[in-house]
């Protein structure tokens, strides 16, 4: 009697391991999901739980997962007809050092699984709708996208105006480069009067004169050929000509009309140096930017 009262006290602190089933959710319905976790409890060290595979029965459920873990698994099953379901009973080998110890088995698991359809009706019950809540005020809403929409415009307007912008500031430097390396050309391919004479000194100076006032005319939009030379000096003051260059301005056209109207023979020192004068300039006026009018 002791021995087996020994044996008994040894067999329960030995293979003293539990053997636990939870199933959830406690209402399944056709169609949905549910898990049966199995966990063990109260191991010795160095055991280790194996823990099987649930065999599906096809015309009554269908296992979609199997999660291990330490001491547990969890099956997510998917039924397939209402009523009383039963899973036969699991077996759980336990061992230690890849050794089995003991195992530990579950009775039979029954699940209650309920049907979609009213009874009484023999309808599918009404899904219930969705929760709508608004997670911005109408309010707010309308203030955002009136500022998105001037934001808009704004930004169309900016670019296009700096496009246009853009566009006339390229325009003008084109047309301001090609106008000046034009008059320079023209300057420098005009050729020294080859007669120390009235006539040809006078068409020398009225063509260097021709081609700087037309310069000015194209470069400053003023009508510069019709001007004379003192209304001329006072334009360049408005748009701030330093003094040295409007006396080189109104020294070389003074030469120039003496040799126009009043017949006197510049030297051919002279008239070299006139037209180094006027390209001279024509490069001090090429500086200046004209302001560009909306």
């Amino acid at each position: 009697m002791r021995l087996f009262i020994g044996l008994l006290i040894l067999s329960s602190v030995y293979y003293g391991a539990d053997l636990n089933i939870r199933v959830y959710p406690d209402s399944i319905y056709v169609g949905t999901l549910a898990n049966i976790t199995i966990t063990i409890t109260d191991l010795h060290d160095g055991e280790i739980p194996v823990f099987p595979e649930i065999i599906e029965i096809s015309n009554q459920f269908s296992v979609v997962e199997r999660i291990l873990n330490n001491h547990s698994t969890e099956y997510v099953l998917q039924f397939w007809e209402s009523g009383l379901n039963s899973i036969p009973s699991l077996r759980v080998v336990v061992k230690k050092n890849n050794v089995e110890m003991y195992q530990l088995q579950s009775d039979t698991i029954e699940i209650s699984v309920l049907s979609n359809i009213n009874e009484n009706n023999a309808v599918l019950k009404s899904i219930k709708p969705m929760l709508e809540f608004n997670i911005i005020s109408p309010f707010s809403t309308l203030l955002y996208s009136l500022l998105l929409v001037i934001g808009m415009c704004m930004l169309i307007y900016i670019l296009k105006k700096r496009r246009i912008t853009d566009e006339k500031k390229n325009n003008t430097e084109v047309y301001r480069k090609s106008i000046f390396e034009e008059t320079i050309r023209n300057m420098r391919s005009l050729k020294h009067p080859q007669n120390s004479n009235r006539q040809n000194t006078e068409i020398y100076y009225l063509k260097l004169s021709h081609i700087c006032r037309t310069y000015i005319k194209e470069r400053f939009f003023v009508r510069a050929t019709e001007m004379t030379s003192q209304e001329l000096g006072k334009y360049f003051q408005t748009i701030g000509i330093n003094n040295e260059l409007l006396e080189i301005w109104l020294e070389v056209n003074q030469i120039a009309d003496l040799a126009k109207y009043a017949g006197q023979m510049p030297t051919m020192v002279r008239i070299e140096k006139d037209k180094e004068d006027f390209m001279h300039i024509i490069k001090s006026l090429n500086k200046i930017v004209p302001q560009i009018s909306e």
